[in-house]
């Protein structure tokens, strides 16, 4: 029997499409009608069923069906158009000006946002980058809600510095999903615990007995902050080996990034004793650590050993080449995406909470 190429499926598809249009401009088929099941409808036009699965996704995407888990799939009735469909993405205004950028946060977002578009452009449907004003006044909240209202199906915010917006949106019951830890708002975040464990475990395998932790301090709060996560799950690994972690190996630097090296330097003083290993919670704190180390020459891995945590495609192109607990932040936009979408689309409800794993990314910096 004779396969079909590519070209030929393709053709297949575009023919099962137009059949099922023509359909409902002949009156064979109503709007708001639900399909027969893929088995008789495949053999009425004679195709196989995956060739229909694809034909159908297409349709559905394009507007022209609707799917509704459990009860089939039906051609839509009420004008909406997944064309029309776009997810807006909110972005903390301060955090793009060419005058100010907080890096950790830029580069965590923007790879949030890279997600948010390859999911976007694989499914055929828009997103929107929308600058906005964090823990704006409540005027301000609800002229940008009106906006959203007019121009998007559905939102994802990127941090908690919208209160008020997202009050709006639950009060108001517009679609919408966080990118970070959010107490009784649906959220896509990682594992922090499993991350913690991934690292500490890492360094306890990489013969470490001592290792100091650093931050910055913005990131040290408040008490359930994740740096808070990190310290309680790194002290709880390492006691359980037998080597507690002293209050004085905590470091949060009292600074911003463009401060972090002269920070490092005032807190590790030559004539300090240096630990197995330094724990670093920021990129930034990772390039300045990696800086030092050159300028004083400590021996990496051999004598001192450094782990980053964070998700910055320069992490990679250290030299030495740093090992990393790699967090999926395009991963988090992409599911983000989905859940607003499935939602939007097939009326799926917004998981409350939806957690993915880090990956633990071997360098030259731990043994």
């Amino acid at each position: 029997m004779k396969k079909n190429t590519i070209e030929d499926e393709e053709l297949l598809r575009l023919r099962v499409e137009r059949e099922l249009r023509s359909r409902v401009r002949r009156g064979e088929l109503k709007k708001g009608a639900r399909l027969p099941g893929e088995r008789q409808l495949a053999g009425e036009l004679a195709v196989s069923r995956g060739t229909l699965r694809s034909a159908l996704e297409t349709l559905e995407l394009s507007g022209f069906l609707h799917r509704v888990p459990g009860k089939g799939t039906f051609i839509r009735d009420d004008g909406v158009t997944v064309r029309n469909l776009n997810i807006g993405y909110i972005f903390p205004e301060p955090e793009i000006s060419l005058v100010y950028q907080s890096y950790g946060n830029y580069a965590i977002n923007s790879e949030v946002w890279r997600g948010i578009m390859e999911y976007c452009v694989a499914r055929g449907i828009t997103a929107s980058f929308i600058p906005a004003q964090a823990n704006a006044a409540e005027r301000v909240d609800r002229a940008l809600f009106e906006r959203i209202k007019r121009d998007c199906s559905g939102v994802i915010l990127p941090s908690r510095e919208f209160p008020g917006l997202a009050a709006l949106l639950e009060r108001e019951k517009f679609p919408f999903c966080h990118t970070c830890p959010a107490e009784g708002a649906p959220h896509v975040f990682y594992d922090v615990e499993k991350g913690v464990d991934t690292a500490a475990r890492k360094l306890l395998e990489s013969r470490c007995r001592s290792v100091i932790m650093l931050t910055l301090a913005r990131d040290s709060s408040p008490a359930g902050s994740t740096w808070e996560m990190k310290v309680r799950g790194f002290r709880r690994e390492f006691a359980r080996a037998g080597f507690p972690i002293p209050d004085d190996h905590i470091i949060r630097l009292p600074c911003e990034e463009r401060g972090v090296l002269q920070a490092l330097r005032q807190v590790l003083p030559e004539k300090r004793p240096l630990p197995d290993c330094f724990f670093s919670a920021t990129p930034m704190i990772s390039f300045a650590l990696l800086h030092i180390a050159a300028e004083r020459h400590w021996e990496i891995p051999k004598k001192v050993q450094i782990l980053g945590y964070a998700n910055d495609m320069n992490m990679r192109r250290t030299i030495p080449e740093l090992t990393c607990v790699r967090l999926p932040h395009a991963a988090i936009g992409r599911t983000a995406a989905d859940h607003l979408a499935n939602f939007v689309l097939n009326g799926i409800p917004i998981p409350a909470q939806t957690l993915l794993e880090a990956e633990l990314v071997p360098g030259e910096t731990t043994r």
